[in-house]
């Protein structure tokens, strides 16, 4: 009787937890499109925090409620967390938070030194860190880290674990996008408008009201780097021997 009931929990434990799978990875496909959305970084970043918390209340229990418009989670679980970014190489610093990480800092100076080890360890080994409490998930693209994420949290079970590298890999992946089209934004702004161009030698005046070369303001002004060569019509100006031996041996090889 004993061993009937042993396995009863067990086969009931194992169907609880694939039910909470299902759940948490229903949840992930639910907010991926919302987070592939073109938006602003600092709206992401809070987003990011939000739908972890959602995450992490889906796998544990969450209450869903859908109003006119989209899809809104209420999580039971209260986390406090934040998301860190890399600046300068290999400063961590605090651009969205929760609770008592409301407001942008650095992270050594928001988590007590055991916490900044752990975070330190998530990032050189690219893999989700646990302790007491805690759950840090390293945000990677490839081999690249550009991020970490904090949570007051503890991630019990292995699928949580798993949900939350999950969901990690597509955050990753959607802030990079973000980041870059930022940056290639940055630098469309900068060339437009009008540009005063010499009608005869097409240098460029700047604000400053000097004259570059096209090449030199493009260079200076933009991530565009210029190879130079010669087109047919002026090869044939420049060139007029060379552009008639190079026909004559055409007609002879055709």
């Amino acid at each position: 009787m004993l061993l009937w009931t042993d396995v009863g929990l067990k086969a009931a434990y194992a169907i609880q937890m694939l039910n909470k799978n299902r759940q948490g990875l229903r949840y992930i496909l639910d907010v991926t499109p919302e987070l592939h959305k073109i938006q602003p970084l600092d709206g992401l970043l809070q987003g990011i925090l939000l739908q972890v918390a959602g995450l992490l209340g889906a796998v544990n229990s969450f209450l869903a409620v859908i109003p006119e418009g989209g899809i809104e989670r209420t999580p039971r679980v209260r986390t406090e967390s934040f998301l860190a970014m890399m600046e300068e190489g290999t400063e961590l610093v605090i651009h969205a938070g929760t609770g008592r990480f409301v407001g942008r800092g650095k992270v050594d100076g928001a988590v007590e030194g055991g916490k900044v080890r752990l975070i330190r360890e998530a990032l050189l080994r690219g893999e989700i860190q646990l302790a007491e409490q805690v759950t840090v998930v390293p945000l990677r693209v490839s081999e690249l880290t550009i991020g970490v994420i904090y949570l007051d949290h503890p991630a019990i079970e292995s699928q949580d674990v798993e949900l939350l590298q999950i969901f990690a890999n597509q955050a990753a992946v959607a802030l990079q996008n973000v980041r870059l089209y930022e940056q290639t934004l940055a630098n469309i702004q900068t060339l437009r408008g009008l540009l005063p161009i010499c009608a005869s030698c097409k240098c460029i005046r700047d604000d400053g009201g000097y004259w570059s070369q096209l090449e030199i303001y493009f260079k200076d002004h933009s991530d565009v780097m210029f190879t130079h060569g010669l087109c047919p019509k002026c090869i044939e100006k420049l060139y007029p021997d060379l552009t008639k031996q190079m026909h004559e041996k055409s007609g002879q090889d055709s």
